[in-house]
């Protein structure tokens, strides 16, 4: 993230990020300060992140029964991409997000991946 954007989020000049950053200033207000340490970073949908949790996570649904195809089915993505995220180093935030709730959903809920199968 950019200053101009830290500055967006948090509702302080940029001018004042650019200073704080550069270390141009000594002080800060506390209700500043409050304001930019609350900023949290935002990654856009389409941004790629490591696949590592994404891959653990894929490998415990598997365990629990489930297959590829039947986790793609179950969040209406391309089986391809699912085996995508598996195989490749880095997986859309989008992609990872909704695996990592698929996940929590069928932990909870106690998701039966043989109800999906066609027989």
């Amino acid at each position: 993230m950019g200053p101009r954007h830290i500055a967006k989020l948090a509702h302080v000049s940029e001018r004042t990020v650019k200073r704080i950053l550069g270390g141009k200033t000594r002080r800060v207000r506390a209700a500043t300060a409050t304001r930019l340490l609350a900023v949290r970073r935002v990654l856009a949908p389409r941004a790629l992140v490591s696949s590592w949790r994404t891959r653990k996570l894929v490998k415990a649904l598997e365990a629990e029964g489930w297959t590829t195809a039947e986790i793609a089915r179950s969040l209406h993505l391309w089986r391809g991409g699912i085996a995508r995220s598996v195989t490749r180093r880095r997986v859309e935030v989008h992609t990872a997000r909704l695996i990592e709730r698929f996940y929590q959903a069928v932990m909870a809920e106690g998701y039966d991946a043989t109800l999906l199968r066609r027989g």
